[in-house]
């Protein structure tokens, strides 16, 4: 037993190892399409299985450090700004009666407001111009 598990840590010495974020949502996809296959017997889940797995080991077995880690950075700044988008989804929902949402025409940062009727003079926090907001 010992004897194998050298073997196996020489082979993967020096290799991705795939336990990475993307990884990880590979292989949840994976599950799940073998999940819904189970239900469903179609063969477009049966190749959409077949192709996160192969990729999956494709990542996990490949000693391109590099691409690795940047197709993860990728994924991981995709990842973010979904969260942001629903992040400000939920907060312009919670404070929908007390405050309201613009952008800045200069760096496109959202700027949360007090909801006061009429025109306002706003200071952007991010860029520190000024600019006009008609509530």
């Amino acid at each position: 037993m010992n004897k194998l598990k050298e073997a196996f840590i020489r082979f993967m010495s020096g290799r991705y190892g795939g336990n990475d974020k993307l990884g990880r949502l590979l292989m949840i996809c994976y599950i799940a399409a073998i999940i819904l296959n189970l239900f469903f017997r179609s063969l477009w889940l049966s190749g959409i299985a077949l192709v996160l797995a192969v990729y999956y080991f494709f990542r996990a077995f490949s000693r391109n450090y590099p691409k690795r880690y940047a197709e993860n950075q990728r994924y991981l700044k995709l990842e973010s700004k979904v969260k942001a988008k629903f992040k400000l989804m939920k907060n312009r929902w919670r404070d929908r009666r007390t405050h309201v949402y613009r952008y800045c025409p200069f760096c496109k940062s959202v700027v949360r407001l007090p909801k006061k009727k009429g025109d306002h003079g706003v200071i952007c926090p991010c860029c520190r111009r000024e600019f006009r907001v008609k509530i």
